[in-house]
């Protein structure tokens, strides 16, 4: 690394552009509204991660308690799999 700077090349970090902030309603997730959960679960029945999906960290927290108690009431599957 000190060798390409001393050369004159400059390292360039790879732009990450920032995603559109989707925010829950007021007072959170509901478990009951699965438009919402199924935009943030994955195909195979994982949580997709915050820095992905673009959302906050405390909203992330909310997202996840809402779908685990969805997958408790069976509106959700737990996994793709079913057998």
């Amino acid at each position: 690394r000190t060798k390409k700077r001393r050369q004159g090349l400059t390292l360039r970090r790879a732009h990450r552009r920032k995603k559109p902030f989707k925010s829950c309603p007021e007072g959170g997730a509901d478990e009951r509204d699965l438009t919402l959960l199924k935009a943030y679960v994955g195909e195979n029945g994982t949580l997709v991660p915050g820095r992905i999906a673009g959302t906050a960290s405390r909203h992330q927290r909310l997202l996840s308690a809402a779908v685990k108690r969805a997958r408790f009431l069976a509106l959700l599957p737990y996994t793709d799999k079913h057998f």
